[in-house]
């Protein structure tokens, strides 16, 4: 999310989102002219048998949401569904609420296919996207592209996001330009079993935001400032896994070091 954004992002645009668009070839354009259809976006609701890395959004220190990320093992294939529920009150009244589903599925190391549809505030968005030879072929809402074919999405939890150039835009499907830095020494993130050690990263560009990970590459945090008003917006771990009693996923390539079976919960967020 973001330390500084754009006035073209909405409230929570950095949660999965950044904002630079790649067109592709013309030759490309009547292959992916086909609108997605409403079963398939239907499909990309998130399963929530529990949550594999679970975190309570606060603004300003005020809770206003979750921010949850699933990962189940399908043959060689992993499957990630991220779910995002925001809603901002006053005086008891909702302002702003956000939506967002998102799932991709990764095989050999390489993300293979994303369908995501977002609700922010009343204004839908959908994202098609599947390896080709060409490249990472995306269609969405706001057109069409063939990205690079190791690209990565803006939903954080992939140990490389640090080393990337590049994201693409889960709510959008446009490719976003983005410079990392990383702080120079560690610093210490509360989890479940007390204070883990992290190296954080600004990012900076088409999204703004600081992210920590510890030595396994392990998404422990995030926090950025909300576009217009600049408040405070932090994520807070509220589940994170603990255990190495998860066979399914022990080991395996990309995560299977961050999730294991055995949960521990903290803070206010429980789906």
């Amino acid at each position: 999310m973001t330390a500084r954004t754009s006035s073209r992002t909405s409230f929570t645009g950095q949660a999965s989102k950044a904002l630079t668009v790649t067109l592709f070839a013309a030759l490309f354009l009547g292959l992916l002219a086909k609108q997605a259809s409403a079963s398939d976006l239907d499909q990309v609701s998130a399963i929530h048998k529990k949550s594999d890395f679970g975190f309570s959004v606060l603004r300003e220190g005020d809770a206003i949401g979750n921010h949850s990320i699933d990962f189940t093992r399908r043959g060689e294939d992993l499957i990630v569904d991220v779910s995002i529920d925001l809603e901002v009150k006053f005086a008891f009244i909702t302002v702003y609420r956000y939506t967002h589903r998102n799932q991709e599925i990764w095989r050999d190391g390489q993300l293979y296919s994303i369908k995501t549809k977002t609700d922010d505030d009343g204004t839908e968005h959908w994202v098609k996207g599947r390896a080709s030879a060409e490249g990472f072929v995306v269609e969405s809402d706001s057109g069409n592209a063939v990205l690079p074919s190791d690209v990565i999405p803006s939903s954080y939890w992939h140990p490389d996001t640090p080393k990337a150039e590049t994201l693409l835009n889960t709510q959008t499907g446009e490719l976003a330009q983005i410079n990392v830095a990383a702080a120079a020494s560690k610093s210490y993130v509360p989890m479940p079993w007390g204070q883990e050690a992290a190296r954080s990263f600004e990012i900076s560009g088409d999204v703004d935001l600081n992210l920590w990970y510890d030595d396994k590459g392990c998404l422990l945090k995030m926090n950025f400032a909300a576009p217009g008003d600049g408040s405070q917006i932090d994520y807070v771990p509220a589940r994170h896994p603990v255990s190495a009693s998860g066979p399914s996923l022990a080991g395996y390539p990309l995560i299977g070091d961050c999730v294991r079976l055995e949960m521990t919960s903290i803070g206010p967020a429980q789906h």
